[in-house]
């Protein structure tokens, strides 16, 4: 015995309505969180300077800047300092006669040496 089996496919059909309010409250939600984080900003950028949006007075570093630009002071303190030792004369150690001299004068000098 032989069974049949009818199988039809559902006609293919879109819920327009359905479609047309869930992209109606999906434009209402987005609308929603442009207007807050607009919002929000325009807060924030007021209180963090302590003057009005749109004031030209002196804006200061965050703690975070503020410690990034002193790591970059003392590095520039000691890169003036180094250049400076590479630069001029001076003793190493006096008492067993070690000195230290510009480090142009140092490479004429081993130029000059006989290999």
């Amino acid at each position: 015995m032989k069974e049949s089996w009818n199988i039809e496919q559902e006609p293919d059909r879109v819920a327009t309505r359905r479609l047309l309010w869930i992209s109606g409250l999906a434009l209402v939600v987005a609308l929603a969180g442009v207007l807050a984080a607009a919002q929000m900003r325009n807060h924030s950028g007021a209180r963090q300077t302590g003057q009005a949006p749109g004031s030209t007075a002196e804006m200061r570093p965050s703690p975070l800047e503020q410690g990034l630009l002193e790591h970059v002071e003392r590095g520039l303190a000691l890169r003036s300092e180094q250049k400076k030792r590479l630069e001029h004369y001076g003793w190493v150690d006096r008492r067993a006669g070690v000195v230290r001299i510009p480090i142009e004068r140092a490479l004429e000098l081993r130029l000059q040496e006989p290999r």
